[in-house]
């Protein structure tokens, strides 16, 4: 018996031995904490330990490469829109430091809850002249060229960026993003827009679908009208509101669908401006689009898009 316990003892002293002397991860990630919450878009941050100099690391999620960054800072940006609620989530990062040498981090747990909101883009996590593709918009119509859209600094409704867009005489320019229309009966859209007064076009954001392969239709939307000056709502069919729009100016817009019933009902500025105008249906697109209008060559400002149950 006291030899039994002697090897017992001597078996659990080498596995502490082991676990004492077995070596850290060279890498970690600092953000998000594990067991954590998260929604929106998530910078998902890993971070060199010992003073490590990593040359490459990649991202994965549940266990599937996301991403690849060469250079510090080391952040991939997660899009959790598409994820359903509740829905849990592993998340660790592959470091390559000396030659190529191998290491991988400790897994972090989450869980996904972004609640009543199906899409929603402040602007704010990007770089300032980069298209903010991470969220999943891209372009529908090529406007003036692909170098003239992309996320503006110093410009901004609320905090530091927007989205510019720029159109051309020939083409407006269009980027939208596709959403996930389902499971509810009612969707509201909230956004900011803004034309600055050196600019010669109006703006327009809805839903679009796509006629012919050059051609597009905005429905469920609101249009800025650069030759009236006056806003417009299009829901089935275009109707005008008699409400001016300004230059340089910040406006509000807030649209709440009802589906079950088809109708309508926009606030410009915290006013509402129609009421219960007839709807196209949900599945007449999903995808929530923000443009400049047709035939005019100008600049227009978006910030700030949340889109909810």
């Amino acid at each position: 018996m006291k030899m039994k316990r002697i090897l017992l003892v001597s078996i659990i002293s080498i596995l502490l031995f082991i676990g004492c002397t077995e070596e850290q991860p060279q890498i970690e990630i600092t953000y998000p904490a594990d067991g954590s919450v998260v929604s929106r878009i998530v910078n998902i941050t890993a971070e060199p330990v010992n003073d490590i100099i990593l040359t490459r690391v990649e991202f994965y999620i549940d266990d599937s490469l996301e991403y690849t960054t060469l250079s510090s800072p080391f952040i991939y940006s997660w899009n959790t829109f598409a994820l359903p609620d509740s829905s849990l989530h592993e998340i660790y990062a592959k470091g390559y430091y000396g030659d190529l040498i191998e290491d991988i981090s400790d897994t972090v747990f989450v869980m996904v809850d972004n609640g009543p909101f199906i899409f929603a883009d402040d602007f704010e996590l990007y770089s300032a002249g980069k298209y903010p593709f991470i969220s999943g918009w891209y372009e529908l119509r090529p406007g003036a060229n692909s170098e003239s859209t992309y996320v503006q600094s110093g410009i901004s409704y609320n905090g530091d960026k927007s989205f510019k867009l720029k159109g051309s005489s020939s083409w407006p320019r269009t980027d939208g993003v596709e959403l996930l229309l389902t499971g509810f009966n009612q969707l509201t859209y909230e956004l900011a827009v803004m034309i600055p007064s050196n600019s010669s076009t109006g703006a327009l954001v809805g839903f679009f679908v796509k006629v012919t392969p050059t051609l597009g239709e905005i429905f469920n939307g609101v249009l800025f009208n650069y030759e009236d000056g006056l806003v417009h709502v299009r829901g089935v069919e275009p109707v005008g509101t008699g409400y001016l729009w300004k230059k340089n100016t910040w406006h509000l817009i807030k649209v709440v669908l009802d589906y079950d019933n088809l109708l309508m009902n926009v606030w410009l500025d915290n006013e509402q401006i129609a009421i219960n105008i007839q709807a196209a249906t949900r599945d007449t697109s999903n995808i929530f689009a923000v443009a400049t209008e047709h035939g005019a060559s100008g600049i227009v400002y978006y910030d700030d898009i949340e889109i909810y149950e």
